[in-house]
Order: structure tokens, then C-alpha cells, then sequence
């Protein structure tokens, strides 16, 4: 039987002695699932392993030149692939053909399968389904659809997500509308003119979140 969680052992063992070493493996993630940490710990109990996921995070916080330009056209890539979803919402239009568009057009230009295919819910499922997977319903009049995208270029994402009526929308579409550009327009201002010491390289997200939710106390 093939064991992936052997060959990678054998591989490791062949480069170093693992004997009393710190191995340090990214835990923190979902590509290993359990059983295989299991089996890759018994084949290495010679060693330690200890979680490195944070080692990993923090060298991903800063980009080289060379990635920062493939995040810039993983980003021109997301423009494209927005603009040919919207393009593909009509009445009568599957869910599953604007993400063939969505895909297609990312692909045509340069981009590749990326780590989730683009989320896509529209009518009823918006209120219940963050991430659902585009299906064969068709689109209705009025209808709310919400689009995800994570355009992928040389594995490095460029992620958004918009919101869409098909047709006119109703007063409660209007609504909420007017209510998320009222968010955006005060996190606009907070980050502008409140917090701007904590919009600076390195820091994390979760950092920045904390600062915006301090200020509006």
C-alpha cells in the first residue's frame, strides 16, 4: 500500500539524521489531516515534532518583489473575473454558467485553478450560505447574488466578493445597500484619519480589526 506519510519520512531521513532533532511541521493547516500526522509522527519518533505553523505565518507577512508582483496580477486577474460574472448575470441564467464564465475568463487570461473554486449563491441561499458551490438554478428577477472570487496566479490569490440584483432591486436590496456604504464609508474615515498607526507593514489583520473596533467604542 502507498503511504504518502512514509515516502515523506524516508525523505527527510535521507537528508539528515533525525535522531534527537526538532522537526518543526506546519500543524495549522488543512492539507494534513489527523491520521496523517499520526502516521508521520510514528515514522519519525526518533525526532520531536514541534508546531512551526507560526514560524511560516510570520514569513509569509512579508513578500519579495517577485511575489508582490504576482499578487498584483493575481488582482488584475480578480478584475477580470469579476467583470465576466457580472457580465454573465441575466434572468434565466444558471449559477453554474456565470462561474463558467467567472473560470473561464480568469484562465483565458493567464490564471490557474485556485485553492476554492469561486463561491457563488444567489436568491434564498444568500441568506443562509456563505460559501456555497454554484448550482443549476436559474436566476429570478430580483434576485440577490453573491460572488466570491480568489483569482490565482502562481498559487498567490487576489480575494474579493460582490453582491449583485438581477433587475431592479427591491426597496430592502436599496436598503441594506445604503447600509453597507455607510460601513465602508466609516471604515474608510477610521483608517484615514483615526488608526492609521496600525495600518503599517507586518501587522497582522486581526491587529488592525482590534483598532478599528476600539476606536468606534
Amino acid at each position: 500500500r502507498n503511504d504518502p506519510t512514509e515516502f515523506t519520512a524516508a525523505i527527510v531521513r535521507e537528508f539528515v539524521d533525525i535522531t534527537g532533532c526538532r522537526i518543526g511541521m506546519e500543524l495549522q493547516t488543512h492539507g494534513l489531516l489527523p491520521v496523517f500526522y499520526a502516521r508521520l509522527a510514528a515514522h519519525l519518533a526518533a525526532a520531536s515534532i514541534v508546531d512551526a505553523s507560526a514560524l511560516l505565518t510570520d514569513l509569509r507577512l512579508e513578500k519579495s518583489p517577485a511575489e508582490v508582483a504576482c499578487m498584483r496580477e493575481a488582482g488584475t486577474l480578480f478584475d477580470i473575473g469579476m467583470r465576466a460574472g457580472f457580465a454573465a448575470m441575466h434572468e434565466g441564467t444558471r449559477e453554474c454558467d456565470v462561474h463558467g464564465a467567472v473560470t473561464q475568463s480568469i484562465y483565458a487570461a493567464g490564471g490557474e485553478f485556485p485553492a476554492v473554486a469561486p463561491p457563488l449563491e444567489s436568491g434564498p441561499r444568500t441568506l443562509h450560505q456563505t460559501h456555497g458551490a454554484a448550482l443549476r438554478r436559474e436566476l429570478k428577477a430580483h434576485d440577490p447574488v453573491n460572488l466570491e472570487i480568489g483569482a490565482c496566479f502562481r498559487r498567490y490569490h487576489a480575494v474579493g466578493d460582490r453582491s449583485a440584483a438581477i433587475g431592479a432591486p427591491v426597496a430592502v436590496q436599496q436598503r441594506l445597500h445604503g447600509i453597507d456604504v455607510q460601513h465602508a464609508d466609516a471604515f474608510e474615515f477610521i483608517l484615514d484619519h483615526v488608526q492609521q498607526q496600525a495600518v503599517q507593514p507586518f501587522n497582522q489583520p486581526e491587529r488592525i480589526e482590534v483598532a478599528l473596533h476600539e476606536s468606534r467604542l
